[in-house]
């Protein structure tokens, strides 16, 4: 141990504390703004789900998405009910729903909060995990390069399950270091391959792929196993034993977890066809997994990082292998698990703390001459270092916080429609999955639009009570400006020649191909993969050209995917070209969206016709 490792347990936690002290600034700073207006499909779908089940109904609406987060807003909106039922603002539960229907910020809000706390403890599991594995200068920069990534501040801002199932894994991680004697423990071998399988099948049950953090926690379960002189055999039961604990462990936290597998056997069926449907949909040639690697790291979690851990990972394999195997296991199993479908930069926020452990020791490696006498100057040094190291990823964090303080290119739209288009009109508006909108701007819809998104709820199999009450809420307070609304995810030709709808409003999130000439293998994600996609983008411009005239576009500037701030790859080189310093010039953000009228359509209509 150098000096610097035998700091006080005061300075070290005087350390954590700062660390997590900037961490929750930085989430903070991207979790708020705009949390009124600007929402995430999968957050849409998590509160819609956790209200589904507060009513009672357990069975979600599909399972490509664990029942581990709705469960948890569950237990919060039902405080949140018995808060306002004690201040005298709510009668009964239902009242729940109508509160989500007028103004849904606070359910939005409590979901981003729950993520964010799950990233704090990410955190600290992290320095944790480097403390007892290496030593408290590992486990702190660790800690800090952890927090401060942009993959984990994606996660909050459109608040998605990949940080209570990190939380999870990394939890499940620490009892198999103890079991495999990594890391001092006191808990009994069978006590600790229990827990290691309840976390994992806890985090599971927020995020699928987390059950590939068995790969680790079965290996030291085979370390764990006495290999003395005695019998083959009696190492094997014990290895039997103790997996069979790992694995009932597992499934009995997953499946607490998700009742539904257990009340609709139909359900289950419908979902494992469902996720199996999504795997082929998204299956593409894509290069090796050690240029996958390679290809995303440096962008997302900036490239000295990047080329450290790859420094910490051999040195690990090499002088601690068994140490270095444990911490690889679970990121190469989800890289060869990931690589042949959904290989975008996303799906590496579960691997980031193991890439942050192997790159601190890969840090402490390089600067062993400033460790082997710290003075103070060399102290500041180090601190430079680190700092230095973790400049690419910090600055990614500050052009991502930047972008979600820009108005957003949906809502400049919804405000120019209702200020310029008469209520009523017929409008094609691109977009949405079923009846939510998602891509394109949400617009306010007459009562018999509303009643046949019911229609098409109950057509699915869905009880409507969301769509019930919504339909309801506009009849008793219809809006100064309502329009017979058509929603489509993309629009088509044929279709609106059939329609001839007076507007029609794109979204430019379906035009990435166009505009940036990228090919679709490296945007990696639906629509703008599927055959004949850019054909029939063309073919819409073609048709929109020759009968009708745009009359507003919002153009963001830099222009992401779809699923934004969650990345793809388009989006890594993208985030570089948002300015820093000169954030002006990003104007918007969001998709590029653009509304066009009918030649034939009244030009009267419109009180103006500028855009933002």
């Amino acid at each position: 141990m150098t000096g610097i490792e035998h700091a006080s347990r005061w300075a070290q936690r005087v350390w954590l504390g700062v660390i997590l002290i900037v961490a929750l600034a930085l989430y903070l700073a991207g979790a708020l703004p705009q949390v009124d207006r600007l929402h995430g499909g999968d957050e849409v779908n998590f509160i819609e789900t956790a209200l589904r089940m507060g009513s009672g109904v357990l069975q979600p609406f599909g399972l490509r998405h664990g029942m581990g987060l709705p469960i948890l807003l569950v237990v919060e909106f039902g405080l949140l009910y018995l808060v306002q039922h004690a201040l005298g603002s709510m009668q009964a539960p239902i009242d729940l729903a109508w509160l989500y229907l007028r103004d849904p910020t606070i359910f939005f809000l409590l979901g981003r909060l729950t993520v964010l706390v799950s990233g704090l403890g990410v955190i600290v599991m992290t320095w944790w995990l480097g403390c007892r594995l290496r030593s408290p200068v590992v486990g702190l920069i660790a800690a800090a390069w952890t927090g401060w990534s942009v993959l984990p501040l994606t996660m909050v801002m459109r608040f998605k399950e990949d940080l209570p199932a990190l939380f999870g894994v990394l939890a499940a991680l620490g009892c198999a270091a103890q079991l495999a004697g990594l890391a001092g423990g006191r808990m009994k071998p069978l006590s600790l391959a229990l827990w290691a399988g309840v976390w994992i099948g806890a985090a599971s049950a927020f995020k699928y792929t987390a059950v590939l953090g068995l790969a680790p926690v079965l290996l030291a379960v085979w370390w764990s196993a006495p290999s003395g002189t005695g019998r083959p055999s009696a190492r094997w039961r014990v290895v039997a034993q103790r997996s069979l604990v790992v694995l009932g462990g597992t499934l009995a936290a997953f499946v607490a977890l998700m009742p539904s597998l257990l009340l609709d056997r139909r359900l289950l069926l419908a979902g494992v066809h469902d996720l199996a449907f999504g795997f082929a949909e998204f299956h593409q040639p894509i290069p090796p997994t050690v240029t996958r690697l390679l290809w995303h790291l440096p962008g997302v979690v900036g490239a000295p990082v990047a080329l450290l851990a790859v420094v910490g990972s051999a040195v690990l394999l090499w002088r601690h292998r068994r140490l270095g195997v444990f911490l690889l296991a679970y990121p190469v199993a989800l890289l060869v698990f990931l690589s042949p479908y959904l290989g975008s930069p996303t799906y590496l926020a579960l691997m980031v703390p193991v890439v942050a452990l192997t790159a601190a020791v890969g840090f402490v490696t390089v600067a062993a001459p400033f460790l082997s006498s710290p003075t103070p100057a060399r102290r500041v040094c180090l601190v430079g270092l680190a700092g230095l190291c973790l400049w690419p990823s910090v600055v990614d964090d500050v052009r991502l916080i930047a972008l979600t303080r820009r108005p957003d290119t949906r809502t400049l739209a919804r405000a120019w429609v209702q200020a310029n288009v008469p209520s009523g009109a017929h409008i094609v508006v691109e977009g949405a999955r079923y009846a939510d909108m998602w891509l394109g701007p949400t617009l306010p819809g007459r009562a018999d639009v509303l009643a046949q998104e019911l229609m098409q709820v109950e057509a699915r199999g869905g009880l409507g009570r969301l769509a019930q009450m919504r339909l309801a809420l506009a009849q008793a307070h219809p809006p100064a400006a309502a329009f017979a609304l058509t929603k489509v995810f993309t629009a088509a030709p044929d279709a609106l020649d059939r329609m001839r709808p007076e507007y029609v409003v794109t979204s430019g999130y379906f035009d990435l191909d166009l505009f940036d000439q990228e090919s679709p293998r490296r945007i990696e994600a639906p629509p703008c993969h599927k055959p004949g996609f850019l054909q029939a983008r063309l073919a819409l411009r073609d048709y929109l050209a020759r009968d009708y005239i745009e009359v507003a576009r919002f153009d963001p500037g830099v222009r992401f995917h779809e699923e934004f701030p969650v990345m793809y790859t388009c989006d890594v080189a993208r985030l570089q070209r948002v300015p820093v310093v000169n954030g002006w010039r990003q104007r918007h953000q969001g998709p590029v969206v653009t509304i066009y009228r009918r030649k034939s359509a009244p030009a009267a209509s419109l009180r103006s016709s500028s855009a933002g």
